[in-house]
Parts: C-alpha cells; sequence; structure tokens
C-alpha cells in the first residue's frame, strides 16, 4: 500500500523567520521582511551628513563647481541640487525620496530616502526586494558668491544703463520694474537718480540687450558712451566702463497733448489735441472729440518730438450734468475707436456746485460709461497758462477736456484687492510715494492689456468682507470719498 501525498499541488510551504519564528514564504535569508531589514545594511556606503553653500544676499545655493542656482525651501530645484551631491547611489535604485521638516532657523536640510538593492533585483526582477530607509542631513553653510562679492566690492561695474524720464510721477518705472521681473533680467545692482534709474552690470554685453529691451517696450531713443579705466601697453589690453543712456518719451497714459500739425496730418487728419490712451511699444492716442484712433511709433516721435500739455496731477473735478450722444460720422475713412462713444456733454466744477455757474460744454469719447451725477477729471483749457506753441496756434480749442471717470467706491477698491505685486528690493525708496503705487494698481485693473504684462500675485493677507456699495451715493460719502484723492493743482 503506497503512502498518501501530504502536499497538494499548487500550494507552497511557509518556513519560520530564523529571527522572530514569524511564519513567512522561504527566501534566500530565511528572515522576514522586518528582520532582513535590521540584518543586511545595503546603505553602509552611502554617506550621512553633507555640507551645501547658500548665499544669504541673493538666496542661491551652491552648484558645484562654481554655479549658484535659485532654489526655494522643499522644492524640486532644491531636491535635484541636494541628490547630486549624495554619493554611493550607483550601488542602489532609489525608489523614494522626501523632504522632512526642519526649522529653518537650524540650517539644515534632511531627505530620508527609499532604496532596494540594484545587484539584486538585476539577478532576479521578480523577486520582492527589501527596502531601505536613509535620512541624509545637509547642513547649510553660509557662503557670499561672486555676483555678492562684486556688488559690495567699490567700482565693480563695467557697464551702466541710465534710464531717464522727464515726468512728475513713477509710473513708467513701475511699469518697468514688474517687466524686469517678468522677464528675469540679470542685473547687479540698482541706483536712483534724478528722474530715473542706474541699472549696474558686470558685463558689456548684458547692458546692451537691457538698453535694446528698453527700447522694445517702451519708445525711448540710445545713447553710447565709454571711458577707458586701465590699459596695458605690453600687451594691447584696453578697459572700459560704458555708459549706456536711454531716454523715456516724457508722455504717459492719461495724458493730454497737442500734436504738431505735420503729425496730425500724417496720422489721417487727427485733431491736435488728443488724449493718451496707453504706451507700450507704441503711444495710443485718441481725439476726444470724433474718437479717432492712432498710433506713433518711437521714430515718428523722435523725428518731431513734442510734450505733453497736462498730466494727471493737473486735472480737476467736474460733475456731469446732462450728456447727449452724438452719432454723426464725417470721414467713414477714419479709424475710430470701436469701445469710445462720441458724446456731448455738460459738466460743472466740483468746487462751484451749489453756485449759479453756468454749465461747461464739450466733447468727450466717454459716452459708453458717463451718465448724469457722474464724477470725472478733466483739465481746464480756457483758464489754464501753458507753454505750447502748437497750442498757441489753434484757432478753436475746446474749453474742457474730460480724461477718465472717477468711480465713488474707489476707497472701498483698494480694500478689496485681492492681488500683490513682486518688488525689487533695491528700486524700494525710503519715501515711496504710496499713492502713485496704488494709482499704478488701479491702471491694472482697469486695462486688461497693461495687466497681461505684469506678473500677479495673490495676497495672502487679503481679508474677504461684505463690503457692500451704493453707485448713487449721497452727495456726503461722496465727498469724502473724493478727498481721500491726491490730486495736486502745481
Amino acid at each position: 500500500m503506497e503512502p498518501m501525498a501530504c502536499e497538494i499541488e499548487g500550494t507552497v510551504g511557509t518556513v519560520l523567520c530564523c529571527m522572530c519564528q514569524r511564519q513567512i514564504l522561504p527566501n534566500d535569508l530565511m528572515m522576514c521582511f522586518e528582520c532582513g531589514q535590521s540584518f543586511l545594511d545595503i546603505t553602509k556606503h552611502i554617506p550621512r551628513n553633507y555640507i551645501i553653500g547658500h548665499c544669504r544676499g541673493c538666496d542661491r545655493y551652491l552648484d558645484p563647481p562654481a554655479f549658484w542656482v535659485k532654489c526655494a525651501l522643499q522644492s524640486s530645484e532644491l531636491l535635484k541640487l541636494c541628490l547630486k551631491k549624495i554619493r554611493g547611489l550607483d550601488k542602489v535604485r532609489v525608489t523614494d525620496v522626501m523632504f522632512l521638516f526642519t526649522e529653518e532657523h537650524s540650517r539644515r536640510i534632511k531627505l530620508k530616502l527609499q532604496v532596494v538593492d540594484k545587484m539584486e533585483e538585476d539577478a532576479q526582477p521578480n523577486k520582492k526586494q527589501f527596502q531601505y530607509e536613509v535620512v541624509i542631513e545637509f547642513i547649510v553653510q553660509n557662503q557670499i558668491c561672486v555676483d555678492c562679492q562684486k556688488r559690495e566690492a567699490k567700482n565693480f561695474w563695467k557697464a551702466k544703463v541710465q534710464v531717464r524720464q522727464k515726468v512728475n510721477h513713477k509710473k513708467t518705472f513701475f511699469y518697468l520694474e514688474q517687466l524686469i521681473l517678468k522677464h528675469n533680467i540679470p542685473c547687479a545692482s540698482v541706483k536712483h537718480a534724478p528722474n530715473g534709474l542706474d541699472f549696474l552690470f558686470d558685463r558689456h554685453d548684458s547692458a546692451s540687450k537691457f538698453a535694446q529691451f528698453v527700447e522694445n517696450i517702451i519708445p525711448a531713443k540710445r545713447q553710447f558712451s565709454k571711458k577707458l579705466i586701465s590699459e596695458d601697453f605690453k600687451n594691447n589690453v584696453k578697459d572700459y566702463k560704458t555708459t549706456f543712456i536711454v531716454e523715456i518719451i516724457p508722455i504717459c497714459k492719461d495724458d493730454i497733448i497737442c500734436l504738431p500739425i505735420s503729425i496730425a496730418r500724417s496720422l489721417g487728419n487727427i485733431g491736435q489735441i488728443c488724449l493718451c490712451l496707453s504706451v507700450t511699444s507704441k503711444i495710443k492716442i485718441i481725439d476726444p472729440i470724433t474718437t479717432q484712433v492712432a498710433e506713433i511709433d518711437a521714430q515718428r516721435y523722435w523725428r518731431n518730438p513734442f510734450n505733453a500739455v497736462t498730466s494727471v496731477r493737473n486735472l480737476q473735478l467736474y460733475m456731469v450734468e446732462n450728456i447727449e450722444i452724438n452719432h454723426e460720422n464725417t470721414n467713414i475713412y477714419q479709424k475710430r475707436s470701436k469701445k469710445h462713444v462720441p458724446t456731448d456733454v455738460w459738466v460743472i466744477k466740483y468746487s462751484e456746485i451749489g453756485t449759479d455757474a453756468n454749465p461747461i460744454h464739450t466733447r468727450s469719447h466717454l459716452g459708453y460709461i458717463l451718465k448724469p451725477n457722474d464724477i470725472v477729471l478733466g483739465f481746464d483749457l480756457q483758464h489754464c497758462n501753458v507753454n505750447n506753441k502748437d497750442l498757441d496756434m489753434m484757432d478753436e480749442v475746446p474749453d474742457v477736456i474730460l480724461v477718465k471717470k472717477v468711480y465713488a467706491d474707489r476707497m472701498t477698491r483698494r480694500k478689496k484687492r485681492t492681488f500683490k505685486l513682486e518688488r525689487i528690493p533695491d528700486m524700494k525708496e525710503e519715501d515711496t510715494v504710496e499713492d502713485e503705487f496704488c494709482e499704478f494698481l488701479e491702471d491694472l485693473e482697469e486695462d486688461p492689456q497693461l495687466r497681461s504684462n505684469v506678473n500677479l500675485y495673490k495676497d495672502p493677507q487679503f481679508v474677504e468682507e461684505d463690503l457692500e456699495v451704493d453707485e448713487e451715493c449721497p452727495m456726503v460719502e461722496l465727498t469724502e470719498m473724493l478727498d481721500a484723492l491726491v490730486l495736486d493743482d502745481d
């Protein structure tokens, strides 16, 4: 009689772990997974401590031998930089890596790695592998990069770009600052100067590219000069310091200009008195009477330059009493704005409300947003003293030019603004005009084209509140809001 088979076909027997006596499937070590990790250490050849260089001046980390990389804490760039410094990873395969929490002031960066044996995986690919965890600690050591060393030294710069604009506000330089941050232009240092800024560079090519960059985004002209610093007669080597002078046109958004007669005729017989809508690579203007639009490039402007009649700071407040839309179109071949509507407007000065003053009639392009009892900003050409030869030669001059509407919820809009802008530390002034920067933020909110060229960031300090604004607010509340506006009559 034959003995009965004790094993069932298709099943695998279990064995006891030689360390903890747990039932496991048979393997080469005859150990369970936890005991195998404690008994066999394949990470003993991986060092646990490293030193990583960090520059406190520019907040960059050293990538040997001489590269400095901008990395945020617990970012993918910093993780890649740390993994490059770890030795001994060629004998194992990394399955997972993560940052461990460390305090910022501890100057420590910790990585947790999970690795498996690479040699055993190549021999038996389908076999379950023992995973090992190893914690690598990086000590952040403060160093000074080459760029910061040059910045602290005297006369380190090799090239300088002087950007100048002869206006009484700094909206253009706020816009230029945001474009520098968006395009990540490397600049060694920024210094404030009368009517502009000085950008210092350690290379001539970088300064030349920056000067060309300013010319491409804003109508400007450039001049070049150089100064001999040292000369080696034996080797015929000379050291120069170069300076680029970039002069920006003295015209900004919402400025009233009087075009020379030659430029007005070349732009399709547009009216000489125009309003500047925007300044990007070209000057976009509009005739407030006929809503005819045109663009002026830098070459045409510098061929026959002209200045603004007035700026935003010289505008006065007016209240709209009545409006009447004008549907006449005298010349169908003129390029007109599809957004603006020509309108006959009767306004009265805000300071003369309640008196027997007669309303002033004018024509405006703001017919699409104006209604009675609205407050607008305008310029009184009838009682002003303007030194402009082109304006003096005109036969018919409108009494008032309306520029833009003033909304009653302007102060409320500041409180409800959910975004913020990044600033260059060197460009921040101690006595920065806060109202000018707030006006620049309002221009970003009102102009989608201008807002598309700027990087906006969510403001973490914004607290959403239930702020209700009544469009038809009483005159007392409206007066309090308008008194908060900064309007210089100089």
